[in-house]
């Protein structure tokens, strides 16, 4: 497993566990599907990046690079209890999004991988 991606992953859950406990956040369902994606390989494949209730995921690094290669956010409502999924072209550029409720199945991780492998 590539070390740094790996980092960046813990360091990921490590802040939404933070901001749960902070600010009262309810995240659990958006921090289970990081540890679930970790068995299809995506903590080998591409980076986080996180903002508040948002899980970014890409293959570029940085900021910069983001900018120009497809890229899907995760965000999570507690209240009403489903994800949505933002399918970027770049960073900021959203093409589509989806709503799921309760859990993002496997169908659904073969959608965002398809997308993150454009």
């Amino acid at each position: 497993m590539n070390k740094e991606k790996k980092e960046q992953w813990i360091q990921a859950i490590s802040w939404f566990e933070e901001i749960c406990e902070e600010f009262d956040y309810e995240l659990k369902p958006l921090i289970d599907y990081m540890y679930q994606i970790k068995e299809n390989q995506f903590w080998d494949k591409y980076y986080p990046s996180f903002s508040h209730d948002s899980l970014g995921i890409c293959k570029a690094k940085d900021f910069n690079d983001r900018l120009y290669t497809p890229m899907i956010y995760i965000t999570y409502d507690s209240e009403s209890d489903f994800f949505t999924i933002h399918y970027q072209e770049g960073q900021g550029n959203e093409l589509s999004k989806e709503t799921v409720e309760k859990e993002i199945n496997d169908e659904i991780t073969k959608r965002i991988q398809n997308w993150l492998e454009k």
